[in-house]
């Protein structure tokens, strides 16, 4: 038995399906799986940006592009 697992809010099918192919020991408990990735890779729909909703800051500072 695994002692670890992945607890998320939001997961997409393809990130799921990499997980699974990696580590198919680990369990997985999500909120919600989203319809899919986009070309930038952000889960569609997704909660937009979270960070910066959450945190109120400019994220575009922070996160490589």
């Amino acid at each position: 038995m695994s002692r670890l697992a992945l607890i998320c809010l939001v997961a997409a099918p393809e990130g799921l399906a990499v997980l699974k192919a990696a580590h198919p020991e680990v369990p997985v408990f999500t909120a919600t799986v989203d319809a899919r990735l986009n070309d930038q890779s952000y889960i569609v729909p997704g909660l937009g940006d979270a960070a910066r909703a959450y945190f109120s800051m400019n994220t575009s500072t922070c996160w490589p592009t």
